[in-house]
């Protein structure tokens, strides 16, 4: 019978290599798979880094005060209004009715406007007030005008010459008074060279004692908005 052949030495120690081979090959991956690990990490640092920068800006911003500031001293401006006096006259003479739509351009479409009568009662309102104290009620940058069918007949007259080009100062200048209240809450009165003469040129003068003299017939205008300076 043939026996087997025992292995040799340097057989046996091959095998040995051999089946130790693996092991390295898993001991090496597991090293790789440390470094990319670690390689890794300061990466995510990075990014934890990235997003904690924003939330310092967002803290820094200061926008958020400034529309603040603006409301706080729009708040503080008082709200002002004056109460212009009124004297009621009677006419001198029959001056006749006229309409608003009769006067000559922005004459003609004044923010609020009310005709006298003999007395309160008969008082009409042609726009926005109902009475004569609510047309008088002023407020800053409001201006109160009164026509009345002559001053109204002049205003037309000039803006007829004048192809309908005339300026509002120019026709606002016909009026009896003009009275307005300025950015402090000061009454003032409007002084203005007659249109027909020239340039119409604003002068508003403060006064203490202001009173609108008034005669049936007469239309009291009231403009919004205007600029009242020294």
């Amino acid at each position: 019978m043939a026996t087997a052949k025992k292995p040799t030495a340097k057989q046996a120690a091959a095998k040995k290599t051999a089946a130790k081979k693996p092991a390295a090959k898993k001991t090496a991956a597991k090293k790789a798979a440390a470094k990319k690990t670690a390689a890794k990490k300061p990466a995510a640092k990075k990014t934890a880094a990235k997003k904690a920068a924003p939330k310092k800006a967002a803290t820094k911003k200061p926008a958020v005060k400034k529309p603040a500031a603006k409301k706080a001293a729009k708040r503080a401006v008082p709200r002002v209004e004056v109460q212009i006096p009124v004297e009621r006259q009677k006419a001198a003479q029959a001056a006749g009715n006229f309409e608003l739509d009769d006067l000559p351009g922005e004459l003609s479409s004044p923010d609020a406007a009310i005709r006298i009568g003999k007395n309160t009662a008969s008082d009409r309102p042609l726009r926005v007030v109902r009475t004569l104290a609510g047309i008088t009620k002023l407020r800053p940058g409001q201006v109160i005008a009164n026509y009345g069918k002559s001053e109204a007949k002049w205003a037309t007259d000039f803006s007829r010459r004048r192809s309908g080009k005339a300026s509002f100062l120019q026709l606002l200048s016909y009026s009896r008074q003009i009275i307005g209240i300025d950015g402090e809450g000061k009454v003032r009165i409007c002084l203005m060279g007659h249109a027909g003469q020239g340039q119409s040129i604003p002068l508003w003068v403060r006064r203490d004692d202001v009173t609108l003299t008034i005669q049936p017939n007469d239309i009291i205008l009231r403009f919004d908005d205007l600029e009242i300076e020294e």
